[in-house]
């Protein structure tokens, strides 16, 4: 089945954004900005690197979404339902986190309702193998 253009965009939305955060991390900017409204028990270039691993696995996911493969769907819901969770946690301490993560929780429920929808799960299943059988002789 040929890809849905629904999920070209949003696979490749996922990557320029994760793309983004990775590059944005890098800038001293971020780090002081960061500094100002993060807090927790890990230090916050250690927070940083766990931040960029996990945008890099978005693209990983990403681009095993655009060749088809159904798992990596689901484990980018869990990756990116676990982030909401973070960021839900640090928005409770720092009221001025709450446009961010509004953005970020409207975005995510929009790029999962999109791999959900009809066509993804039509060109998902359609390359995955059938499950196997027992034969009854």
């Amino acid at each position: 089945m040929v890809r849905p253009v629904s999920v070209a965009v949003v696979c490749w939305v996922v990557i320029a954004m994760a793309l983004e955060a990775i590059v944005g991390s890098l800038s001293s900017f971020t780090h002081a900005a960061l500094s100002q409204v993060i807090s927790g028990p890990i230090p916050l270039s250690t927070a940083i690197k766990i931040g960029m691993a996990l945008k890099v696995l978005e693209i990983v996911l990403a681009v095993c979404m655009l060749y088809g493969m159904a798992w990596s769907r689901v484990a980018y819901t869990c990756v990116a339902a676990l982030a909401m969770l973070g960021l839900m946690a640090q928005t409770f301490q720092h009221g001025a986190l709450i446009l961010v993560a509004a953005f970020a929780v409207l975005r995510t429920i929009v790029i999962v309702v999109v791999l959900f929808r009809a066509p993804a799960n039509a060109y998902f299943s359609s390359r995955c193998p059938p499950p196997l059988r027992a034969s009854v002789d």
